[in-house]
């Protein structure tokens, strides 16, 4: 007689955070997919910093009516001193907010922490636990709660692609950049959250 040989594998905790992760991808698109009867929109977006942190910054948004892609607006701003992932950030939220009526959004960026703080729910878990980390507030946490409230009205799928991939992530990416030679410190705006913890 042979024994039979236990062929169970155990399944590590890293495969459990990643099956995890591609259910809840699974679920948020899904309900992306199910909400057709809205205008879609596209909105390219893109962050830079001359210094990270603490550098001028600036943010580009390139929004395109998917209907009729002639309709597109494109929106650059920045602030003296602040950091990459508000930038990117805020590229997301102002092309939002400049939306009038609700839409059904594909935002691309190439930034993982936009995307994955949207499509795997980790604003929404970070603002149930008050935005703490480590018993200090979570860094962003102003600007996630903004972007929370517009994904909420609007439909949202982040689409993360590599830098550079697409034209008009690829121009955004240019007139950011372009953004924090040409403006100086003493004439920006600023980011009085950044500033103010710094």
């Amino acid at each position: 007689m042979y024994k039979t040989l236990n062929m169970t594998r155990k399944i590590s905790k890293k495969e459990i955070r990643k099956q995890r992760r591609l259910q809840i991808i699974k679920e948020n698109k899904a309900l992306y997919n199910t909400n057709i009867n809205l205008p879609e929109v596209s909105i390219y977006t893109d962050g830079s910093c001359t210094r990270n942190p603490g550098g001028i910054g600036g943010y580009a948004a390139i929004i395109i009516n998917n209907s009729n892609s002639s309709k597109r607006k494109v929106i650059v701003e920045g602030y003296r001193q602040t950091t990459s992932n508000r930038m990117e950030l805020m590229a997301a939220i102002f092309g939002l907010e400049a939306l009038k009526k609700r839409c059904k959004v594909t935002v691309y960026t190439d930034s993982e922490y936009l995307a994955n703080g949207i499509n795997l729910n980790w604003a929404k878990n970070w603002s149930k636990k008050n935005w703490v980390l480590k018993q200090k507030i979570r860094p962003n946490h102003d600007l996630w709660k903004r972007l929370l409230t517009l994904c909420e009205y609007h439909v949202v799928w982040f689409n993360a692609i590599p830098r550079n991939s697409m034209p008009e992530q690829e121009k955004c990416d240019e007139l950011a950049g372009i953004f924090t030679k040409t403006h100086s410190y003493d004439i920006l705006p600023v980011d009085e959250e950044y500033e103010n913890k710094i």
